[in-house]
């Protein structure tokens, strides 16, 4: 057998994590000895957040959530209580990755041991990953491929020279690599990899939406500098159709509470869900709604798994350059929207029209594959398997 990959990452539930489990799964099919390790926040909902298929290979360590970035309601509080006093018993348990290195060494110890570990690929995000990874590394004489998916932070430049002096290949995403500092520091040792675009193959995709307006659908990390969702709302307002927009998202919540106070029967905002519930949602409404980065040096990595679900995408955005838009314009079932543009009534009749046009479509995986060649899944898993 091969040596044992292991594929390390902060919170499941995040892009990144998300990313990182998807590409443990597709080296798992390929009949590659890899294995997963990612924390896991979601507890006392109905189903796994993974598919059963390659559970005998996916390792989670639960994570608490501080209680200021978590709520639950009153029903599950007895739940809690309970699984809280049992699950304590069987498992190692972190509140946060800065603060418990200690327990995560450990786990990751455990499983290099068992399953003869030869080399971990941490995804970027937070820091502390790369940081745990580099002392494993370093100590048990096991190579180290750092997987950046964000931009590296300049002001931790001193912190890179240390995680990648022993890193024979640095994987990058495309977006990555138009900081120039970086490139020109790790250039010998970078490699670059496009995000597959992979099909959904659940069922709960199959479901139609069942209201009569239309149904958005917002998830992810919002930022007010960079994904500022404001202007989507008011863009959304100047709209002559009835509609529902729900919101799964972090961050910006005083934007979506003021929102919501100012359309209460059309804007639902939502807590964190598991993955499995959250693409029920999505499969049940009519549109996916992106909004675009204003930096030009990044996008939303959701971009892949929403094209992978086929649904009608809407996106908005305020920069010429963003780097989403070259990914967006290739979806046949997509419409792209320049902010500026809705002061034209013209383009909000082209928007309602789309809509109509458009509400309970959605594309198999060979309507728009051929679209991204750079995409494809054969690819990513032959370039990850030539970088080891």
């Amino acid at each position: 057998m091969d040596d044992g990959i292991l594929i390390f990452c902060g919170r499941i539930e995040s892009a990144v994590g998300k990313i990182a489990y998807s590409t443990s799964k597709l080296l798992i099919e390929d009949g590659k000895n890899c294995y997963f390790l990612g924390l896991n926040s979601t507890f006392g909902y109905r189903r796994s957040p993974f598919d059963y298929s390659v559970n005998s290979k996916v390792y989670l360590l639960k994570y608490f959530l501080k209680k200021s970035e978590t709520s639950f309601k009153i029903k599950r509080l007895f739940f809690l209580f309970l699984y809280k006093t049992f699950d304590a018993i069987f498992n190692d348990h972190i509140h946060g990755v800065e603060n418990n290195k200690k327990i995560i060494k450990k786990r990751l110890n455990r499983l290099i041991k068992r399953f003869k570990i030869k080399r971990i690929i941490s995804f970027y995000m937070p820091n502390e990953i790369l940081a745990i990874s580099y002392d494993i590394c370093q100590k048990k004489s096991i190579e180290f491929l750092p997987f950046l998916l964000d931009n590296a932070k300049h002001e931790h430049e001193t912190d890179y020279d240390l995680y990648f002096s022993i890193s024979p290949r640095i994987l990058c995403l495309p977006w990555v690599l138009n900081d120039d500092w970086f490139v020109k520091k790790y250039h010998k040792k970078i490699v670059e990899l496009d995000l597959p675009i992979i099909p959904w193959s659940n069922k709960p995709v199959l479901k139609k939406s069942t209201s009569a307006g239309i149904s958005f659908i917002l998830f992810g990390a919002l930022y007010k500098d960079i994904r500022n969702p404001a202007l989507l709302f008011d863009s959304l307002m100047k709209l002559n159709k009835d509609f529902i927009i729900k919101t799964f998202c972090s961050g910006c919540n005083d934007i979506l509470s003021e929102y919501k106070s100012l359309m209460p029967k059309k804007v639902i905002v939502n807590d964190r869900v598991t993955i499995d519930v959250l693409h029920d949602e999505i499969a049940l409404s009519d549109f996916v709604i992106i909004i675009g980065n204003t930096v030009s040096n990044q996008m939303p990595s959701k971009i892949y798994e929403i094209i992978g679900s086929g649904k009608p995408i809407m996106y908005f955005y305020q920069n010429c350059d963003d780097l989403g838009l070259n990914l967006v314009k290739r979806y046949p079932l997509a419409i792209v929207v320049n902010y500026s543009d809705l002061s034209n009534e013209n383009e909000l009749n082209r928007i309602i029209n789309w809509c109509e046009s458009n509400k309970g479509k959605r594309l198999s995986y060979n309507d728009y594959i051929n679209n991204y060649p750079e995409c494809s899944i054969d690819r990513f898993v032959k370039e990850i398997c030539n970088t080891l």
